[in-house]
């Protein structure tokens, strides 16, 4: 889907029910997959403060992080794809910024929900409960919560129940290209330096990111998911050796410069891919298109890459 002006989305006052737009069931298959792997996806964007429409990027406060992880198939025991997994609350005392930021994404969870039920007839899901779609297991928020079991004192049945005192965790997808066996998602220092994905592997570390809510995913069994992106971070590694002195050539990207800027500019641009199997790992390469973001002060905002799916 062509997005043509793009742009930031900013947490505070987002209104999924009036801004989201969703695209019409687009059907695929997994390239040279045998037998033939079939999917569908229904595509995401957000109408934005001027009226314009772009893809709906999100950023973040600084978030601590395991670093980058690899997922591995059970059955073939190969990598499937890598996540960044992102702590959405500061431990000890979450901050308002973080609970909001939660709560909106929560609530496009909940829209995208509604649209599926409301449109099942398209999906060809005739069956599909609102219930199917909100369980804690196997449902679409990808947002993780350490859960308990507890004696619910009403009832005495036992239920589920979210750890008290833990904040939630959200896995979010590094963008990949398999054909050309590289990363696509940026990584950057807070030195405007870039960072080799594969030296982030389990590095304890702090980062401001910007995640695209980018498409519902629906298997050829029917499984539905939502599509969580990581398209860039500013890392901050934790302390684990000594300090580095030399200095690097730095990169050419606006994204810190924008944390200074007072005018509106483009900074975010996409090169990502699809990843049809709804795996992390990415095949159709698409063009790039540049991304402009509102100047809010103290705040990092970074170039972006965007997958067009």
């Amino acid at each position: 889907m062509s997005q043509e002006n793009t742009q930031l989305t900013k947490v505070q006052g987002y209104n999924p029910k009036a801004q989201m737009i969703f695209s019409e069931p687009i059907a695929g298959s997994v390239p040279n997959s045998t037998p033939k792997i079939e999917f569908k996806r229904i595509n995401i964007s957000t109408k934005n403060a001027d009226g314009s429409i772009g893809e709906l990027i999100l950023p973040t406060e600084k978030l601590f992080s395991f670093g980058v992880s690899e997922n591995v198939s059970q059955e073939s025991g190969k990598v499937t794809g890598y996540t960044f997994p992102l702590c959405m609350y500061t431990r000890e005392d979450p901050k308002d910024e973080e609970k909001e930021w939660v709560d909106v994404f929560n609530q496009i969870v909940d829209n995208c929900i509604d649209h599926l039920v409301d449109n099942r007839e398209e999906i060809e899901l005739f069956e599909l409960q609102r219930s199917d779609l909100t369980k804690a297991k196997g449902g679409l928020n990808p947002m993780y919560w350490r859960k308990e079991t507890v004696k619910d004192e009403q009832s005495g049945k036992k239920v589920l129940r979210n750890v008290e005192g833990q904040g939630p965790t959200l896995y979010t997808k590094l963008i990949y290209s398999k054909k050309n066996q590289k990363f696509l998602t940026d990584f950057f220092n807070k030195s405007d330096e870039p960072l080799d994905a594969s030296e982030l592997m389990g590095k304890y570390c702090y980062a401001n990111t910007a995640i695209k809510i980018e498409s519902i995913f629906m298997s050829g069994t029917g499984k539905l998911s939502l599509q969580v992106k990581l398209y860039e971070a500013v890392i901050e590694l934790m302390k684990t050796g000594k300090q580095r002195l030399l200095d690097r050539p730095r990169a050419t990207s606006k994204v810190l410069s924008a944390k200074s800027s007072e005018n509106t500019s483009s900074l975010l641009e996409d090169d990502n891919e699809n990843d049809s199997d709804g795996s992390l790992v990415d095949d159709n390469e698409q063009e790039k298109e540049k991304v402009e973001v509102d100047p809010q002060p103290k705040k990092i905002v970074r170039r972006v890459k965007k997958v067009i799916k």
